[in-house]
């Protein structure tokens, strides 16, 4: 953390379980800290409004499709929680691959998904491996939670990762 505040580099914190553990160190940096980014977020939409509050963004992955939660990633999505600006599309890889046969991934998801998006996971993805070549399909699956276009989706979280 020390060091991306001396280099004014973004932090990518990868946090699983430690949501107050980690903003209470980075409540220690907050007058320094730069744009920090919540890697492969799998919490709770209270957890994700207060790392929105704090002006982080928000890092998704193929977690979606194993998301059964009343409260998390999916229904973050669909309530608008995370607004595009604030939104990264990630591999964590090899894991959190998006599995677009999962039982519980709603209808209107799987139809959202392209022949070309499954193509590249299909053909491209190797022993089901969270790479980039699933990206398309996890921007895919986010545009039909939050009822966008898929292309807006892409854009938005392309601009975020350049920023």
């Amino acid at each position: 953390i020390q060091l991306a505040c001396e280099l004014h580099k973004p932090l990518l914190v990868h946090e699983r379980d430690s949501h107050e553990d980690l903003l209470e160190i980075l409540d220690k940096y907050k007058d320094q800290l730069p744009l920090v980014v919540i890697h492969c977020f799998t919490g709770t939409a209270e957890e994700a409004q207060r790392y929105l509050d704090k002006g982080m963004y928000i890092g998704l992955t193929g977690y979606l499709c194993k998301d059964k939660s009343d409260t998390g990633v999916r229904k973050l999505l669909e309530d608008g929680v995370i607004p595009l600006e604030r939104l990264l599309v990630e591999t964590d890889s090899p894991f959190m691959y998006p599995n677009t046969k999962a039982s519980k991934l709603p209808q209107h998801v799987k139809d959202g998904l392209t022949k070309r998006s499954l193509m590249f996971l299909t053909r491209y993805c190797s022993f089901q491996r969270n790479e980039p070549c699933s990206l398309p399909t996890i921007v895919e699956m986010i545009a039909a939670f939050m009822k966008k276009p898929p292309e807006e989706v892409a854009l938005s979280t392309a601009f975020n990762a350049l920023k």
